[in-house]
């Protein structure tokens, strides 16, 4: 009974943390300010590793406060317990000094947002959330910082990449993957190993910046199938004379017969050229493609139809269709 009446005070108090955050915050208590400094290290620079050699008790006891209900308390300590012995043992990896940032919301895209408008948040190794996820089978959503160059004043700064701990960590070992195997990005070039795995813990940062790059690019390429899918959707149900859909885009309040009509046979008679420049007028999709021409590359030779995943066979069809209109000069 014991047990179980500490766990519920346990949670109980952790709900009471974070309205009593909530209220402070809200409220712009200098006080408070003061405290989320210290409690979340707001007033460490961001550049200094943190808890690299031996995760604390006073960590855990902040990261309990960013977990949901799920993770219990005992889970983070095993983590830490697994953290710490490998860091003692001599057996880290690299991931283990990758510092990423738990508790910020997605619109926070820098660390210099991050500071000014003081979110809370902890930064911790990513090889803690690993250990986490082996226990708990959970991946929580991190951000993980890389350097990015300011458009107008050309300086540097620490942009965020938001994205789930599991992501992260299958992308890393993706990439070590490809480092060993010479494969992916490694294909054809100077044989990596020796730099990036044997000795990789001299390279952190290097690593750590083309995992992100790798990330972001494939981020675009989900992105971009998304695009995809979703105007050829779009251009199929307008073909289709679909009411609502042609009410909706066109922003009518009624569809007429003529308009119906209309409507049908513009959109039925679209080649990947027209598409494309339809597309990308209404949902940008030159964005990621630099003509029909290089649509149709991309979708025959690297997306594949398979992988497009629309969504009926009657969708497959209006693109395979379309494609078949389209004189490649």
């Amino acid at each position: 009974m014991r047990v179980r009446a500490c766990a519920r005070e346990r949670k109980v108090n952790k709900l009471l943390k974070r309205v009593l955050r909530c209220d402070m915050l809200n409220a712009h208590f200098p006080i408070a300010r003061a405290l989320m400094s210290n409690v979340h290290y707001l007033d460490i620079p961001f550049r200094k590793p943190l808890n690299t050699h031996a995760i604390t008790d006073e960590l855990i006891d902040i990261l309990y406060d960013f977990m949901p209900e799920r993770i219990s308390h005992w889970s983070l300590k095993l983590a830490q317990a697994q953290f710490n012995e490998r860091q003692a043992a001599g057996h880290s990896t690299w991931l283990d000094s990758v510092q990423i940032y738990v508790g910020l919301p997605t619109w926070v895209v820098s660390e210099e947002q991050m500071f000014s408008e003081a979110m809370a948040h902890l930064k911790c190794p990513l090889g803690l959330l690993l250990d986490l996820d082996r226990i708990t089978e959970t991946s929580l959503q991190c951000a993980i910082p890389y350097t990015k160059t300011d458009t107008l004043t050309k300086r540097p700064y620490q942009g965020l990449l938001h994205s789930l701990s599991i992501s992260i960590i299958t992308s890393a070992n993706r990439l070590d993957e490809d480092i060993k195997n010479r494969t992916g990005d490694f294909r054809g070039g100077e044989d990596e190993f020796e730099r990036l795995i044997t000795d990789e813990k001299n390279h952190i940062r290097e690593k750590k910046e083309f995992l992100v790059k790798r990330m972001k690019r494939m981020e675009a390429f989900d992105l971009s199938l998304d695009v995809i899918r979703n105007s050829l959707v779009t251009c199929k149900q307008l073909a289709d004379g679909n009411d609502e859909t042609i009410k909706a885009f066109l922003g009518l309040s009624s569809v007429t017969p003529k308009a119906d009509v209309e409507a049908k046979e513009i959109y039925s008679q679209f080649d990947m050229h027209e598409f494309f420049e339809w597309a990308s007028h209404h949902f940008g999709l030159d964005d990621y493609y630099e003509d029909g021409e290089d649509l149709i590359f991309q979708i025959k030779r690297h997306l594949g139809y398979k992988e497009l995943n629309l969504p009926t066979e009657q969708d497959f069809k209006f693109l395979s269709s379309m494609v078949g209109r389209t004189s490649i000069l």
